[in-house]
Formats: structure tokens, sequence, C-alpha cells
């Protein structure tokens, strides 16, 4: 059986872990969990597919390649390449952490793009 000191330093650790684990879920800027940062930006997805990522980039891809055809799923576009096509589709398909960025560009490329009024 544990001593009474042995006890209070083994609740202090749980404690002071029970505080960090806290902070982590509540506290921007703190380390996260694996099971907070469960999504990425749209900006890291463009990095991930080995695009330019700022927003003007992006802007300008949106722009370029919207609306996708109906019936058209967006892995499938022609401006994917193999690899491209393929991260996209099983994001997708393994609802993985990339899902919401995906599904963000997907939204975006089927609006039809804003006139240009100048």
């Amino acid at each position: 059986m544990a001593s009474t000191a042995e006890m209070g330093v083994a609740a202090q650790v749980l404690m002071r872990d029970a505080h960090v684990s806290v902070c982590t879920l509540h506290e921007p800027g703190i380390a996260e969990t694996d099971m907070e940062k469960n999504h990425h930006l749209l900006s890291e997805l463009f990095l991930q597919l080995g695009l330019p990522a700022g927003p003007e980039q992006i802007n300008a891809f949106v722009a370029a390649h919207s609306p996708l055809p109906h019936g058209t799923s967006l892995s499938e576009a022609t401006f994917w390449n193999t690899a491209q096509a393929a991260f996209l589709r099983e994001a997708l398909e393994q609802d993985s952490d990339w899902v919401e960025a995906v599904d963000q560009l997907n939204e975006a490329l089927r609006q039809a793009p804003l006139p240009n009024l100048e």
C-alpha cells in the first residue's frame, strides 16, 4: 500500500495532467491533442496538393476551374493529376481530417465565378 506522501504526489500528478488536458481543449495556443486537431485549412489543402496556397492563388484557381460540370465529382475533375485526384478521393472516402477542407474546395468549385466588373 502506498504511503500518504506517495498518494499525495500521485494526486498532484493526476491533477496536473487533468489541468493540462483541460487547457489543451479550451485554450488556443497551447499544445493541441491529436483529437483536437481534426481538420485543416483550405490553404493547407492547397499545399498538400502541391499548389500555391496564398489567398490570391486560391481565388485564381477557383475562378479558373469553376463551376465543375454537373455530375462530376471533385476528384474526377480533369485539372487534377493522378496523385491529387487520389488524395481527394481518399480524403472523402476515409472521412479523414482533410474532409472539411476538401468539402470547402468542392463547394467553392461548384459555384459560378463572379463576373469581372472592370
